[in-house]
């Protein structure tokens, strides 16, 4: 596996992907669809920020700048960070009771390393996802190349672009399905390196992206192959995939899941609404939607991970490195008016307060996030208006205003969206085999728009079901197909 350059741009590249104020129509280019709100708009989060503005090279980060070669000595610069040893000698108390809680919930940094599985071993899949390709360059240039024949709609691959995409991956094909064994069984966990901070390799997650796009091409031909029932298991290997990831501490792993979602809602409505789809298709489908929501998380580990590597990035400034953490572009503006010191030990001055507000409020994020989203939205609104009011305040929380808070809600709001597309699939697909819910999802979750079943009457091969209640911008999975008749 290459590493040093080919490792940042694939990392930086996923990022700019999978963490995205928009929702994006391929691995590689982004839409201008909003999911955010207006004073948001220009919002991405954290990590993403830090991913597209070049982190280990191309940025002001200085120890990278200055040794770009040395990687190996960066993660080891990075990974001091950890223990959070600057951190846990400050005497102000209400961080010291934010770092108590988290503490006793073995949420720090360290704390959720040491869960993990050893780096390289048998139950490793971050180790695995990586070995199925030669390099992250070698990935990267297949995504860009799946890029040029994905269609965003739904899916809907003209049969000649679809076997041309089949036959770019195919000596790939044997790696993958390794990893995908691996995947099946049930002690694998992906590893995420809490230890780096913002400088961590997310190149992982771009490979289990690209091993997913393998799946989606599987599911998609045998569809177009007139046995959408063959479908199945590539469906249900891109949702063990998705439901390991959001498994994850990694904000980046949960919202990559949501693109990984989005092409199982369209493989599913492929084989749904195929010609040749029985009753015994809308079963299989049901099931395995039905196995996912059993097994589906609730989101709070994306922000249990956020939230640790904001606390990283706090200990760095601690060590004085907070210019560390700034663009070219806010550096050179700092620079320019002769500020860059000035403004360094003001963060540092208010680095205990700056760390107690966004303690605080990543709390009540993460308390709240079992909550729909539309629930939500009015908490996370109050509180970012708020925090744009006091920017004026002396002791105003400036890292975690501009570096750490940044793209909370369009992140959340993204989330949700992926929910809400399965529950509607679920809704349409029990419709379908007139299977009664006994908790059916009635509510968009990131909306609040209830969910409507309709059933419009007889027609020559069955009843039409339609579902009713997804985002505008979703107008392409809309669940809608003919119940047939046993």
């Amino acid at each position: 596996m290459e590493s040093s350059t080919a490792m940042t741009e694939g990392s930086v590249r996923l990022l700019s992907v999978a963490i995205v104020a928009n929702e994006a129509p391929s691995v590689s280019s982004s839409m201008s669809r909003s999911a955010g709100s207006a004073c948001e708009a220009h919002r991405a989060p954290f990590v993403l920020r830090l991913a597209l503005l070049g982190l280990a090279c191309g940025v002001s980060l200085s120890s990278a700048c200055r040794r770009p070669n040395d990687a190996s000595s960066l993660r080891a610069e990075m990974a001091e960070h950890v223990e959070l040893t600057l951190t846990d000698k400050t005497h102000h108390q209400p961080l010291q009771n934010e770092l108590a809680r988290i503490r006793a919930e073995r949420g720090l940094p360290w704390q959720i390393l040491e869960r993990q599985p050893p780096a390289g071993g048998p139950d490793d899949l971050t180790a695995a996802a990586l070995g199925a390709f030669n390099s992250v360059a070698e990935i990267d240039r297949l995504h860009r190349s799946l890029d040029e024949m994905w269609p965003y709609d739904a899916l809907d691959f003209p049969p000649v672009s679809l076997e041309h995409a089949r036959r770019l991956i195919a000596r790939y094909r044997p790696a993958s399905d390794l990893f995908l064994m691996r995947l099946r069984q049930p002690t694998g966990e992906f590893r995420v390196g809490l230890d780096q901070g913002i400088v961590e390799d997310t190149s992982w997650v771009s490979a289990a992206l690209l091993i997913a796009r393998i799946e989606v091409l599987e599911a998609i031909r045998a569809v177009q192959e007139g046995v959408p029932d063959k479908s199945i298991e590539p469906l249900s290997d891109l949702a063990r995939l998705v439901l390991r990831m959001e498994r994850c501490p990694s904000l980046v792993a949960h919202l990559a899941a949501v693109d990984i979602r989005r092409w199982i809602v369209c493989g599913m409505r492929a084989a749904a609404m195929s010609d040749q789809a029985n009753r015994n298709t809308h079963q299989l489908l049901f099931e395995l939607s039905s196995a996912d929501r059993r097994e589906r998380q609730d989101g709070r580990l994306a922000w249990i991970g956020d939230r640790a590597a904001g606390m990283h990035a706090y200990e760095m400034v601690r060590a004085g490195e907070f210019l560390s953490l700034l663009s070219d572009e806010e550096y050179q503006a700092l620079s320019d008016r002769r500020e860059t010191m000035d403004h360094a030990l003001v963060v540092r001055r208010n680095v205990d307060q700056d760390q107690t507000y966004f303690l605080k409020t990543m709390r009540e994020l993460i308390e709240r996030t079992p909550q729909p989203y539309y629930e939500r939205r009015v908490w996370l609104d109050e509180t970012f208006e708020a925090l744009d009011r006091d920017r004026a305040a002396p002791r105003f929380p400036s890292v975690a205003a501009d570096l750490l808070l940044i793209g909370i809600t369009t992140a959340q709001q993204r989330l949700a969206r992926g929910t809400a597309r399965s529950d509607a699939w679920h809704l349409a697909l029990a419709a379908a085999i007139e299977q009664p819910l006994t908790e059916p999802p009635t509510v968009n979750v990131e909306t609040g728009e209830a969910f409507e079943v309709l059933i419009d009457g007889v027609l020559i091969d069955g009843v039409r079901i339609e579902v009713r209640g997804l985002h505008e911008d979703d107008y392409d999975l809309l669940p809608i197909l003919v119940r047939h008749e046993l």
